[in-house]
C-alpha cells in the first residue's frame, strides 16, 4: 500500500489496549467525528483552497468525501484529486500503534506552491486529529452505564 509522491510525511500514535477498531473505523473517527468546526475547516480547505473533488457524504465508499482507494487487513488508503494534485492518506494499524502517511503528487507547479502554503497547517492538524481519535479508545464504559 506504499505510494510515492512529491511530498510525504508520517505520524504515529499509540493505540489503547483493547482498541478493536479497524483502520477504516480509525479514519472515520479522525475525520467524520472531529468537532464540527474542524470538519468545516477541513472541507473548506480541501474544496475551496486545494480544489480537491470530494465524493458523497455520508458514504460507505468515502470518508468525509475522500474516496476509499484501497482496504487491506489493518490498513486503509484514501485518495482525492484536483487539477493541481493527487493526495493520498494511508492509515495502518500495527504493533499497538496507528501509522499515518500522507503522499501528495503535483500535476502542475502551482500545486507545489499551494501545498507549500497548506502543508504547515496539515502537519499541525493531523497529529491533533490522531491524538483525539486515540483518546476515544481510552474511554471505556463502566458496566451498567
Amino acid at each position: 500500500m506504499a505510494e510515492d509522491g512529491d511530498y510525504g510525511d508520517a505520524f504515529t500514535v499509540r493505540v489503547g489496549r483493547g482498541d478493536g477498531r479497524s483502520a477504516e473505523a480509525w479514519m472515520r473517527e479522525v475525520f467524520e467525528r472531529a468537532p464540527a468546526p474542524v470538519r468545516a475547516f477541513l472541507l473548506v480547505g480541501w474544496r475551496a483552497v486545494l480544489g480537491l473533488r470530494l465524493g458523497p457524504r455520508p458514504s460507505p465508499d468515502h470518508v468525509l468525501g475522500w474516496t476509499i482507494a484501497e482496504r487491506e487487513d489493518g490498513a486503509v488508503r484514501l485518495r482525492l484529486e484536483s487539477a493541481l494534485m493527487t493526495a493520498r492518506l494511508t492509515l495502518r494499524l500495527d504493533g499497538g500503534a496507528a501509522h499515518w502517511a500522507t503522499s501528495v503528487s503535483y500535476r502542475r507547479g502551482s500545486g507545489r506552491v499551494l501545498w507549500a502554503v497548506v502543508a504547515p497547517i496539515h502537519r499541525l492538524m493531523v497529529p491533533y486529529l490522531l491524538k483525539r481519535a486515540a483518546r476515544v479508545s481510552l474511554i471505556t464504559p463502566v458496566d451498567g452505564q
